[in-house]
């Protein structure tokens, strides 16, 4: 009984909360602005608290031509925001940010690089001096570049080593296989080989305004950063382009590879297909219905069966182009993948209920729009959705959401779900091959 009083209770509060977001979300939509300063690309959000939040993107790597290497973003950012500038000192930038608490970030892709920044309103003109400063003027420091390089190289190394993450590259990169660069994880000697001069010469790369997307959440007028911006004025403006990035192959076949661990008393699994880019119509069902079949998938897998603790499945995007996953971590693995692929033969065949995809919808939501309260959220939606997507305004989907029904996920599911390609890492006594090749139905065993 005072379980069902509880579920009556959260089921208005959902309601709530997702009504909340999704205003706070409308009406953020309605005050974006989108500008140019000499030639940077500008998204402003205001916000009504005493946080600012900033992305500062430059446009070029892997994808266009800049570099080779896919560590030297990582490296090169972390770098550049823990040396100071030839205005700062490292200490000086230490000692700031632990004074303000302001955060400073960065990380790299294929497509280039961001700096992220979020201070308190009051600190923002000090803040956005260090920032200016430091990708104006960096400094490349060689102790900070030895402790870095030391870390990542070990987290290089670490990724390999973890099973369930090594599961997922597997199938992850036989997905990817035949595509000119996304296929490109991280290595150990990829680390090793990022020099200082590699990442000065990477970096003059990338100093164009016509490379810069600068994105603002907080309380800051276009006024102002167009003023804070004009710091930047000596940066050639270039005319730069990013390149479309082609899509991924749907592979021919499905494909299961398995990594043996005679040992590993649990096995591994990751099964991975191409799902639609975030600019395809069939983007949003695809995402319902994976959250819908991670619930249908806990229920058959977990509670009815007790197969494993954790089955799940969810929409993966690399660089817009979106993926299905799904998976588990067990010591049954055939009759777990039996289990799985049933269920996402029944996604194909419509046997579900619109009202299931209602229910999944108001939970994904919910979810969508609570990870984007935050400024550092909101700013993360527009930057992402202005690269990947094409438009910013893709980060503000509540129509397109709501509009999705149990046709559309059918549909998705029926297009691109196929070919599945499945990474195992455990005992390969426990794994019967047949039972993993999915192509376009069940296996026949």
């Amino acid at each position: 009984m005072v379980k069902r009083y509880i579920l009556l209770l959260l089921i208005p509060l959902t309601a709530v909360v997702t009504s909340y977001a999704q205003q706070a979300a409308e009406k953020g939509e309605r005050n974006v602005e989108a500008f140019d300063v000499s030639g940077i690309q500008v998204i402003l959000s205001p916000a009504e608290n005493e946080l600012v939040s900033i992305i500062v993107g430059l446009e070029g790597g892997i994808a266009n031509g800049e570099t080779d290497n896919p560590a030297i973003g990582d490296v090169m950012t972390e770098l550049i925001t823990s040396s100071g500038s030839a205005d700062y000192t490292k200490d000086q930038l230490r000692r700031f940010l632990s004074r303000t608490s302001t955060r400073l970030g960065g990380d790299g892709d294929y497509l280039g690089v961001r700096f992220t920044m979020t201070s308190t309103r009051p600190r923002f003109d000090e803040a956005w001096d260090l920032l200016s400063s430091m990708l104006r003027k960096p400094s490349f420091d060689e102790i900070e570049y030895r402790n870095i390089l030391q870390r990542q190289v070990a987290q290089a190394e670490n990724s390999w080593s973890n099973p369930e993450r090594y599961a997922f590259r597997i199938s992850d990169s036989l997905l990817k296989i035949n595509h000119s660069f996304l296929a490109r994880y991280t290595y150990a000697e990829d680390v090793k080989n990022v020099t200082i001069p590699m990442m000065r010469n990477y970096y003059e790369k990338l100093s164009e305004r016509s490379r810069m997307i600068v994105v603002i959440v907080g309380n800051v007028t276009r006024e102002v950063i167009s003023d804070k911006l004009k710091d930047f004025s000596a940066w050639k403006k270039g005319s730069f382009h990013q390149s479309e990035i082609s899509r991924i192959p749907v592979p021919s076949s499905p494909t299961t590879s398995i990594v043996h661990k005679p040992e590993a008393p649990t096995t591994y699994i990751f099964a991975s297909f191409v799902g639609p880019t975030s600019t395809d119509t069939e983007s949003w069902p695809l995402a319902v219905g994976m959250n819908y079949l991670r619930g249908v998938l806990f229920k058959e897998i977990r509670t009815k069966r007790n197969l494993s603790y954790a089955p799940f499945a969810f929409r993966n995007s690399s660089h817009g182009h979106g993926m299905g996953v799904i998976g588990v971590s067990t010591r049954w693995p055939d009759s777990s993948m039996t289990v799985m692929l049933t269920e996402l033969q029944k996604m194909k065949e419509g046997e579900f209920e619109e009202a299931d995809i209602e229910k999944a919808k108001q939970v994904y939501t919910t979810s969508y729009y609570m990870r984007e309260m935050t400024n550092e959220a909101k700013a993360n939606q527009l930057y992402y959705n202005e690269r990947y997507a094409g438009d910013w305004r893709k980060a503000f989907s509540y129509d397109d959401i709501r509009n999705v029904d149990k046709k559309a996920v059918q549909e998705a599911f029926e297009k691109y779900a196929k070919n599945l390609q499945v990474g195992i890492v455990g005992n390969e006594s426990a794994v019967t091959i047949t039972k993993f090749e999915y192509g376009d139905e069940m296996p026949v065993n």
